[in-house]
């Protein structure tokens, strides 16, 4: 399935819906880099709809390393 390109924040991350029909979304970026706990919930709210997170980027927490 083609990814949305389209990125949305909720709070301090960032989202990209990964299947529109499922209403699944994949983290893809932290709003702050200086953040010392990091929690992902299950789900999040856009558009007055709600999408379960589904997966996290492979690269969305590199700066922590």
């Amino acid at each position: 399935m083609q990814k949305n390109s389209e990125i949305y924040q909720v709070e301090n991350l960032k989202y990209r819906i990964t299947d529109p029909t499922n209403k699944w979304v994949e983290v893809v970026d932290v709003k702050k880099n200086n953040v010392e706990t990091v929690i992902i919930p299950s789900s999040i709210t856009i558009g007055g709809k709600e999408y379960k997170v589904t997966s996290i980027g492979d690269e969305v927490f590199l700066c922590y390393r």
